[in-house]
């Protein structure tokens, strides 16, 4: 027998739920089912078995709501490019740059040097086959958002071809730093960039709403929940007041 001939589903008997409760009741000898029933700091129960579901397909010549994209926090750029082009070629839809200083760098990511120097990051990488970009900025790389669509416009390739997330937060990154900073004395900048992005035309999105700089901080899955949908409404505002629609805010 060889894997090329089994189903590996088929090695094992067709189950139920059913008989899955009476193989627990037998182990539990008398105890409440309950018992395996964990929560949340929120009080979400977390059941001990869900039905199985269909899940996100990696299938880069199909588009989706879903992309399995790899994360790339090299701070060398030689170093980071040679990790995206073995993630492409192993299978990956696309890549997470996690430039240093951001929300998710944890003491790592790429570094920003200035537009000229940002080319070998992004070398080789055949845009026009579908890859997806997700980028994970810092306060000091925010330019590579802009250098970054600067240098996939150079290739000759259509914006609105390209799947972009660029990942604006400035609320998760004064956040991640203790707060204590005037948002609205920044949010003009924010939505002056965030509109620089859009008007590229392409497809994604300019702004990000993170809540992990809360859960990392202990929050919970409510307050992370909250702080996710505060930013949204934040961001909502910011961009509109900067001119941008209600609609494509």
């Amino acid at each position: 027998m060889t894997q090329s001939d089994t189903n590996f589903a088929d090695v094992f008997p067709a189950t139920d739920e059913s008989t899955w409760r009476k193989s627990v009741d037998a182990v539990l000898k008398g105890k409440p089912f309950q018992t395996l029933i964990s929560s949340t700091a929120d009080d979400i129960a977390i059941q001990p078995l869900y039905a199985a579901g269909s899940g996100p397909r990696p299938l880069r010549a199909q588009s989706g709501d879903w992309a399995v994209v790899s994360r790339v926090d090299h701070p060398d750029h030689d170093a980071a490019n040679a990790q995206m082009l073995e993630d492409l070629q192993g299978g990956a839809a696309g890549i997470h740059l996690v430039f240093e200083g951001s929300v998710s760098a944890h003491h790592l990511g790429i570094s920003w040097r200035t537009s000229a120097k940002m080319r070998p990051l992004l070398a080789n990488v055949q845009f026009q086959t579908g890859v997806r970009l997700a980028l994970d900025l810092g306060l000091q790389s925010r330019g590579a958002a802009i250098a970054i669509a600067q240098r996939i416009v150079e290739e000759g390739v259509a914006p609105n071809l390209v799947h972009v997330d660029f990942g604006l937060d400035p609320l998760g990154l004064i956040a991640q730093r203790g707060g204590g900073e005037d948002w609205n004395a920044t949010a003009s900048d924010f939505a002056a960039l965030a509109t620089q992005l859009v008007e590229y035309g392409f497809g994604g999105s300019a702004v990000s709403c993170d809540g992990g700089v809360i859960g990392a901080a202990g929050g919970s899955e409510a307050q992370e929940l909250a702080f996710v949908l505060a930013c949204g409404v934040a961001y909502l505002r910011a961009l509109n007041a900067g001119g941008l629609s209600l609609m494509q805010a």
